[in-house]
């Protein structure tokens, strides 16, 4: 303090202004080496998005940096692909187009009504777009929609709405037929007379995937794959279901091939059985006659004539009597109408019945393991192959009479070497060796700061110090020529500071010993 205290006053100044720089230097280069690396995770966000991102982020406790200028979201080198994946899990960061709040902004009386009808379709794909991009394996969406203008006039033929749609699907990921449906029904369902084939589906790769759909005999094309797909699938699960736990699970391969007949036939059958009729309908007419003498015969002049006089013997009397009797009559007839028996039956066969099964079924040899620990392969016996066919037809349902064939065969399955180890990654491009670097580096820089600057400045005002404290004692001590007069005890220095005066003493002694003896000389001359 002593050597600071004797600068000039611009001199203490500059000085002070330099430690001080050179302490906050110091201390900035430890905050540096402390501070991990940051990587660019997001740019160009909007301020929705950014807070979306930021927010979820902090659920994980994955630390951000936030670019003033740029509004870029930087995290630790170390989290960056942990954090991307977190992201992309929850969504994240979505679109910011609008959807239905275009129908909230704020309208003018120059507002025309073709404007505020463009931001009603366009909302209606925004919002189409936002539901189609939560399904899975789609990254976002975009909708356009064709929609004839509405008109007054009753009768006018107009145009069918129409729809495209684009989808970005994450990569290596592909969508099947069943979402492709559920999106034309989707998107023809959301607006009024949208017809399922008047949407085209369309991927990134310019790929037509609403083409099966567009058309019934592709469409029930592509469903008659899927359900052969799902058939021989079944089949196979229950053959290695079957045949693994026997000779180990991985060494059986199966393959069905499904003939399914997918014919849709409707046959009505009308049947007749003559040998027990039904009467449908019967007539019975009867008419009875009392012989009365009413004319009767064939109208003419024979017939008009009365009869001819009879006698009065016994023999005629005998005989008009029996004429009389003769006379009644009785008709009855009857009309019957038959119906025979009829049957008639309507019926429909349903598509995706099983014609034909073809099995290939193979297996690997067993498997044996001997005392020294080596694997031994032996080929199954004829005995266990026609144990295990045995087992797969009852598992499938084989039918000879419907054709179906099946083939068990043993071979040694190939048995692939152990793959080998990864690279390390190279000692400069891991994560830790950039923090380690930063810390040594801030080490070194303080350390340089420290031996190169603060130490040489303060042993200068400790140098200083000391040459300002030996001054007055020098000036007190006599002259070498002893005919110089010799001081008395009041030019010493004043007792109050002895421990300073007593160092002052000794570095007299180490640097002039000749001239302290003459001053004690002179002392001892003096006092006697």
């Amino acid at each position: 303090m002593q050597g600071f205290s004797q600068l000039p006053a611009l001199r203490q100044l500059g000085l002070m202004i330099g430690l001080a720089a050179s302490v906050a230097l110091g201390v900035a280069i430890v905050l540096w080496s402390q501070t991990p690396n940051y990587g660019l995770l997001y740019s160009n966000l909007s301020g929705k998005s950014a807070s979306q991102v930021i927010e979820s982020l902090q659920k994980v406790n994955i630390k951000y940096k936030l670019d003033p200028a740029s509004g870029a979201i930087m995290v630790p080198a170390a989290d960056l692909h942990k954090a991307r994946i977190h992201l992309a899990k929850e969504g994240l960061p979505q679109g910011t187009s609008l959807g239905m709040e275009f129908l909230n902004k704020e309208e003018s009386f120059k507002t025309s009504k073709f404007t505020q009808y463009r931001r009603y379709v366009r909302a209606l794909e925004i919002e189409l777009a936002r539901s189609i991009s939560t399904m899975r394996n789609i990254q976002s969406a975009r909708v356009h929609l064709a929609l004839p203008e509405r008109t007054v006039f009753v009768g006018r033929e107009s145009s069918q709405p129409k729809a495209t749609v684009v989808l970005n699907l994450y990569g290596g990921r592909r969508i099947g037929y069943g979402q492709v449906k559920a999106i034309l029904h989707m998107v023809s369902s959301s607006i009024p007379k949208l017809e399922s084939k008047n949407v085209s589906i369309i991927d990134q790769y310019g790929k037509l995937l609403s083409r099966a759909a567009g058309s019934d005999s592709l469409s029930l094309s592509e469903e008659q794959f899927d359900y052969k797909a799902k058939q021989e699938h079944a089949y196979i699960k229950k053959i290695e279901d079957i045949i693994s736990p026997i000779v180990g699970e991985g060494r059986v391969r199966a393959k069905v091939n499904v003939e399914l007949d997918f014919t849709a036939t409707e046959q009505t059958r009308e049947s007749y059985n003559a040998d027990s009729p039904a009467v449908r309908s019967e007539k019975i007419t009867e008419r009875k006659s009392n012989g009365s003498a009413t004319p009767s015969g064939i109208p003419g002049a024979t017939s008009n004539q009365p009869p001819k006089t009879g006698t009065t013997t016994p023999t005629a009397k005998k005989a008009g009597t029996q004429a009389q009797s003769s006379l009644r009559s009785l008709t009855k007839s009857v009309t019957r109408n038959y119906l025979p028996d009829k049957t008639i039956s309507h019926v429909r066969n349903m598509p995706g019945t099983v014609r034909r099964l073809s099995i290939a079924v193979l297996v690997d040899d067993k498997r044996s393991v001997d005392d020294e620990g080596e694997v031994t392969k032996t080929p199954l016996t004829k005995k266990e192959l026609a144990g295990l066919t045995e087992l797969v037809k009852s598992a499938v349902g084989f039918d000879a009479r419907r054709g179906d064939t099946i083939k068990v065969q043993n071979a040694s399955f190939y048995t692939p070497p152990p793959p080998q180890p990864l690279p390390e990654t190279p000692l400069l491009e891991q994560p830790w060796v950039m923090d380690v670097g930063k810390q040594a580096l801030g080490a070194i820089a303080v350390l340089i700061l420290f031996f190169a600057v603060l130490r040489p400045v303060m042993k200068s005002l400790a140098e200083k110090g000391a040459e300002v404290a030996q001054a007055p004692a020098t000036a007190a001590l006599p002259p070498a020529d002893p005919s110089a007069p010799v001081p008395n005890q009041a030019q010493l220095p004043h007792q109050s500071k002895y421990e300073e005066s007593l160092n002052v003493a000794k570095t007299m002694v180490g640097q002039d010993p000749g001239r302290v003896a003459q001053v004690v000389k002179s002392w001892v001359a003096k006092d006697g």
